[in-house]
């Protein structure tokens, strides 16, 4: 439960890429100086990850996740989510909580920690999922989604850190204040 984060170099300038959710939770996001997020969390640990093998732990969890579904889609925008559509699972396991903990377990057995949140949206799941920690989230309907989902601190969606700082200016913390802005600006 020690937060790290994967980063472009290991020097005073080297950028965060990849922060873990203990990292997140501290305020270390994408692209912060790592200088600038020991700032942050000077327990931070970091490490470089070639890119030889991040592809490498993508296309493995790709192929436990087929044995799961047919259709898997990694998300281009963020490096662990995948996205499966839950749909005519039903006939097969006993419930959707069952499908998403066997999957959980399947990845949490080759090293990997996973959040499983099964819902209707992308948008709504990712958020919820950024929120959790080892765990798996079945959303019985749109409206449960959507309450949960506006509750995510706009921190664990991987903004920018001046997104976040101008917003927290704002009195913005989360979606759901967020979304109280007026539309016309």
């Amino acid at each position: 439960n020690m937060p790290v984060a994967v980063v472009s170099k290991e020097t005073s300038q080297g950028k965060i890429l990849i922060p873990s959710q203990e990292a997140r939770e501290k305020g270390v996001v994408a692209g912060l100086s790592y200088l600038s997020a020991l700032g942050l969390v000077p327990e931070l640990r970091v490490a470089t990850v070639s890119q030889a093998d991040i592809n490498d732990g993508k296309a493995t969890v790709m192929k436990r996740l087929h044995n799961f579904y047919p259709k898997v889609q990694a998300d281009t925008g963020d490096t662990g989510t995948f996205w499966l559509r839950a749909s005519g699972l039903r006939h097969l396991y006993a419930s959707l909580h069952r499908w998403g903990d066997n999957i959980r377990t399947d990845l949490c057995q080759i090293g990997f920690k996973a959040v499983i949140v099964i819902g209707f949206t992308r948008f709504g799941t990712f958020a919820l999922a950024r929120k959790q920690r080892s765990k798996t989230i079945v959303l019985e309907d749109p409206k449960e989604e959507v309450a949960m989902a506006r509750s995510v601190l706009l921190q664990d969606l991987g903004l920018p850190r001046q997104i976040i700082q101008e917003l927290t200016k704002l009195g913005m913390y989360t979606l759901e204040e967020l979304l109280h802005l007026p539309a016309e600006g």
